[in-house]
């Protein structure tokens, strides 16, 4: 079975060559250019490079009521002259008369008018599962999302860059989200609320309070000259806007001592730390994915009932508690996860990564509830009512 196949039942998605991604980047396309080519690759076939969607198709799910010869238009335009760095002659996307016109191959137009192949997206011969992959609903919409690319262009030019970079450092399998050691990447940093604290079998209790997000930062993603404070309120745009949200995870090594442009010390994750457990789902939208609620709220009661609790004045503050099995060391950070992702088990990584995520969770609550034995404490209900 193909895993990166587009699946025929269950959510959809659809993949973008990271070489088409990085030409968008660092030909600083506006917004309007992004949102185009991603509707153009919704529509593809399985291959990912023939897509039928129509001009009319971007401006309807867009949102866009742009007359023809308006920036949609325009943004098409443009998408036919970008080319990837080092390759001069080969735009990223290419138009149904002008690829017949140089190509001896036919098109796979479908057995009706909506089937007609319109566009055509190379691949620049990038294996399907190297590419970078999205969840259908970043176009379709969803629930309370009915219109994402409307929304996303509102938030402008520099957000729209921003998001498809999110998109190539997304490691759903090894980080459950965005990779904070990506070229581009965003994260969120914690630091030590207070000193760490040694239970009973050698269990360290530590607590880490939210800081300020981090970032890769890109000249091409942010444009020339001082353009950092509109970095940082695109990066705010689209957590405000559900494109990501925020998951606070434990790692598993101590956090590393480092030092921002400006001269102000903060921590980061050292290059061999994995995730252990996720411990909160920090989202704007006011609900918590199923599943994704993590265990925050069984550390906090636990550390709480120790007399180490992670509320001030009787009142949450973005602290967080986690447990530490003996002779083990972590830190915690904040991970940015892409809301449209692919959520189909057919898709890769998918099935695997939810496994790891609950396997997780469930390895911190036993431990929890050996801390709580250890003090004579009342074991924690669970959600299925099990201790």
């Amino acid at each position: 079975m193909n895993l990166y196949a587009k699946p025929k039942r269950g959510a959809a998605s659809f993949c973008v060559p990271r070489t088409a991604l990085r030409a968008l980047i660092d030909r600083e396309a506006c917004v309007y250019e992004v949102i185009a080519y991603l509707i153009l690759a919704r529509f593809t076939d399985e291959t990912g490079r023939y897509s039928s969607a129509s001009a009319s198709a971007i401006r309807r799910y867009s949102g866009s009521n742009q007359a023809k010869g308006g920036p949609i238009d325009r943004a098409l335009d443009r998408l036919l002259t970008i080319t990837p760095k080092g390759q001069p002659k080969q735009p990223i996307l290419w138009r149904r008369e002008d690829w017949l016109k140089r190509h001896a191959d036919e098109l796979p137009d479908g057995p009706t008018e909506r089937g007609i192949i319109r566009f055509v997206l190379p691949d620049f011969d990038e294996d399907i599962e190297d590419r970078v992959w999205f969840g259908a609903g970043l176009v379709d919409g969803f629930g309370s999302f009915q219109c994402p690319l409307r929304r996303l262009k509102q938030c402008g030019d520099i957000a729209s860059r921003l998001l498809i970079a999110q998109y190539m450092e997304h490691d759903i399998g090894a980080w459950g989200g965005v990779n904070p050691h990506g070229a581009y990447a965003l994260w969120r940093s914690y630091s030590q609320a207070c000193k760490p604290v040694t239970l009973v079998g050698d269990v360290t209790l530590i607590r880490w309070k939210r800081q300020s997000m981090v970032a890769s930062k890109s000249k091409a993603i942010h444009g020339e000259g001082d353009q950092i404070e509109a970095y940082w309120q695109a990066a705010n745009a689209l957590e405000a806007a559900g494109f990501l949200y925020e998951v606070v995870v434990l790692l598993d090594r101590a956090a590393v001592e480092a030092n921002f442009k400006s001269g102000d010390p903060y921590l980061k994750p050292h290059d061999d730390a994995e995730p252990v457990c996720e411990l909160d789902m920090r989202g704007r939208h006011g609900y918590k994915p199923k599943g994704e609620q993590g265990v925050g709220g069984f550390t906090a009661k636990t550390a709480g009932d120790l007399g180490h609790g992670v509320a001030t004045n009787g009142e949450l503050n973005g602290t967080y508690a986690a447990f530490l099995a003996p002779g083990m060391t972590g830190m915690i950070i904040g991970v940015y996860r892409l809301r449209f992702r692919p959520v189909n088990p057919h898709n890769r990584n998918v099935s695997t990564t939810w496994w790891r995520i609950t396997y997780g969770n469930k390895e911190q609550l036993h431990l929890i509830q050996q801390v709580r034995n250890s003090y004579k404490l009342p074991p924690l209900e669970t959600d299925n009512g099990s201790s």
